[in-house]
């Protein structure tokens, strides 16, 4: 059967005259009057609904009759913007009723009945009160009309009844129920919206019983999903949610009552059809009420299920963040099904343990956005997301997937961090842990100014293997020591890696008060390896003491392998100030195919004493072994070395190399300088990427002025 595509009131009301949108002529002659002859048939209705009801479920007492006032809407079926209402003249009382109004030509024409001239269908309905039925009609319609002359309505309107057990003194409360489906099956629209005049049970058992008015030829198809959102009064719980999923079609009986019964008794805990929290029947979550629920649903040892069914505003929560005590084993699997959680923030008086969202995140958490995030971290390990993602113990390797942070604060310029911070997490402490997709965004990060405690743009201290693939930053970071754009200190135990992949962190300042200082990492200190590759520092890496890498500001023990990176902006540091690597502090760093396009490397000490080097590519790398393979410099790159080390200058022709004072070379007469500058170009940066060092153009975008990944 057709589904009929109902205009609003107003629009239909509008148009009393014919009305045609397509252009045409104009045409001066008046359009005719012309006359509707339309029969109500036995199989269709237009009578106010009744509660009692026969045995084939329609309404007793039922009256085929057309009534004064009665209208018809007429409207081209191949364009609802043009319509025509035709009011009864001749008929009242009868089945037959004939109706006046001006014609319009059509091929074919759709033909609704406006019972007592008032739209009983349609996106927003008033219910008196709980259980109230006046509002009602069954509704006769036709579609396909090819001759308006005499027509026979015997398409008929429904009526659907929403019988909801809802928490102890909940009904009492609601003032709106909204329902919104997955498909358009509400004329043209997804919500049906039902106002409840005045507020109460009226049978004091907690059941709200809304009806609504709904079209002809109204399904609910197979896989559709319903969601329902019982609005309230009580301002300590605003609205109440649940959620359907239908495995089957529905075909609700035109001229009857169709009723869908819901026990939602428990929805202040949690929404959905047979919510266990388990993989395939997971908690299913729609506001602020039921996340904050979560906190109870969590069972230790075990992974509970979660999905997210729609935005969510935190506001006027103050959350204490999940899994964050005893033996944090209490695993989790949280899909936020690409919606955003916003106004999350944690005490500002009353500092809970791993101030963030999940607490210690030990398990998988994907597709969501976090907004408007406030993480008050105080002395502990904080971030927007989790405090630790993974634990040593933790029976699960964690992942974290699509996952976004937007508009968001850890700490304040007044208010800073004491401890390992991060934008996304405070600190990864399990082998495996894989981020991928990460990203923070338009946010900031602070760290105690006079405390050496590590901040990172994403996380702050790795202590483990871990994988960070596709991220970036564009974070805010300020603190005084170990600070990087996307990690602050990384440590890789002996046998493990770290791995740092087609990342970046662009447009934002990493800010150091005192040492160590990184776009991609601050600091290095594992015997195990860590390896940056295809990544790239659009931002500016300051240190006010000294050791500033676009890059890595300290490579300190193990293996350090950077491979495929470049920088832009501006480095600067007391001393010790490169566009790849700051220090050099031990064996074991390799640099191949890496470009320094700087704005400036500047050393800011002013006295005339001398001081540690600065350089283009590797700042001060004293009798330490390193592999250094095709790196540049920019020939317009503005060096400026310490006054103390004037004799530090960049090589002036493209061919030339500059060691100073390496284990393989004559040294020097200055004890402090030992730098590299690598070679000098006057190519552009996307060419000398893509012809010169050959980078993957699967991951790289060679399209700009520089390369951006893809």
């Amino acid at each position: 059967m057709k589904k009929l595509y109902f205009l609003t009131a107003a629009l239909a009301l509008v148009a009393l005259s014919a009305a045609c949108s397509k252009e045409s002529p104009v045409d001066e002659t008046p359009a005719a009057k012309i006359t509707i002859s339309a029969t109500l048939s036995n199989a269709a209705t237009k009578v106010s609904f009744d509660a009692s009801f026969d045995g084939n479920g329609k309404p007793t007492g039922m009256s085929h009759a057309w009534e004064a006032g009665d209208q018809l809407l007429v409207t081209d079926s191949s364009d609802p913007s043009v319509s025509a209402v035709f009011d009864l003249v001749d008929g009242e009382g009868t089945a037959n009723g004939k109706f006046e109004g001006t014609g319009f030509a059509a091929a074919s024409y759709d033909v609704e009945v406006i019972p007592n001239g008032t739209f009983v269908t349609g996106n927003a309905q008033t219910q008196a009160k709980d259980g109230a039925t006046d509002h009602l009609k069954y509704v006769a319609a036709a579609t396909g009309v090819t001759d308006l002359a005499n027509i026979s309505l015997t398409e008929t309107s429904g009526i659907i009844g929403i019988i909801a057990k809802l928490p102890a003194g909940a009904a009492a409360t609601i003032n709106e129920l909204e329902i919104e489906t997955s498909t358009d099956d509400f004329a043209t629209s997804t919500k049906l919206t039902v106002a409840l005049a005045s507020q109460e049970d009226a049978d004091g058992d907690d059941i709200l019983k809304v009806y609504a008015n709904v079209p002809a030829g109204w399904t609910v198809p197979a896989g559709a999903k319903m969601f329902l959102r019982f609005g309230s009064t009580n301002a300590d719980h605003a609205v109440y949610t649940r959620y359907q999923e239908f495995a089957a079609a529905a075909e609700p009986a035109e001229g009857k009552f169709n009723y869908m019964k819901f026990n939602c008794a428990h929805i202040d805990q949690y929404a959905g059809s047979s919510d266990a929290g388990t993989e395939a029947a997971p908690y299913l979550i729609a506001d602020k009420y039921q996340m904050d629920a979560v906190h109870a649903l969590q069972q230790s040892g075990e992974t509970t299920y979660y999905k997210m069914i729609a935005d969510i505003d935190m506001d006027g929560i103050t959350w204490i963040p999940l899994n964050n005590d005893g033996s944090f084993d209490k695993y989790i699997d949280f899909d936020g099904c690409g919606h955003t959680l916003s106004n999350i923030a944690t005490s500002a008086t009353s500092i809970p343990e791993y101030p963030s969202v999940f607490g210690v995140l030990n398990g998988k958490l994907r597709n969501l956005t976090v907004d408007n995030a406030t993480i008050i971290p105080a002395g502990k390990k904080a971030g927007v997301i989790a405090g630790y993602i993974g634990s040593a113990s933790s029976a699960v390797d964690p992942e974290v997937t699509n996952v976004h942070v937007v508009n968001s604060t850890v700490g304040t310029a007044e208010s800073r961090a004491t401890n390992y911070v991060g934008g996304i997490a405070g600190q990864i402490q399990k082998d495996a842990a894989k981020l991928s997709n990460v990203t923070i965004e338009n946010s900031s990060v602070y760290g105690n100014p006079s405390e050496n405690k590590t901040i990172g743009g994403m996380i702050a201290y790795i202590k483990s293997g871990a994988t960070l693939e596709k991220c970036h930053s564009t974070a805010y970071v300020d603190a005084r020591a170990y600070v990087g754009g996307i990690v602050g200190f990384a440590e890789a135990p002996e046998g493990k890696s770290i791995t740092i992949s087609q990342c970046y962190y662009d447009a934002q300042t990493v800010n150091c008060t005192y040492r160590y200082a990184g776009g991609i990492v601050g600091h290095t200190n594992g015997a195990g390896t860590l390896t940056i590759q295809d990544c790239y520092v659009n931002g500016d890496v300051t240190a006010a003491s000294g050791w500033a890498g676009s890059i890595l500001g300290d490579h300190n023990k193990g293996v350090t392998r950077i491979y495929n990176c470049y920088a832009t902006g501006a480095v600067s540091a007391g001393f010790g100030a490169a566009g790849i690597v700051g220090q050099v502090n031990a064996d074991g760093l390799t640099i191949m195919r890496c470009a320094v396009f700087n704005t400036s490397i500047k050393a800011t000490i002013a006295d005339e004493n001398p001081h540690y080097s600065s350089g283009a590519v590797v700042a001060y790398a004293k009798e330490k072994k390193m592999t250094v393979d095709n790196a540049y410099y920019k020939s317009d790159l503005i060096f400026e070395e310490c006054a103390g080390n004037s004799e530090n200058v960049l090589p002036t022709s493209n061919s030339g190399i500059s060691w100073l004072n390496d284990s393989t070379v004559e040294q020097g007469a200055h004890q402090y300088i030992y730098c590299y500058h690598g070679r000098r170009t006057d190519n552009l940066l996307t060419l000398l990427a893509k012809s010169i060092y050959g980078w993957d153009a699967d991951i790289w975008d060679f399209s700009g002025s520089r390369p951006l990944l893809k």
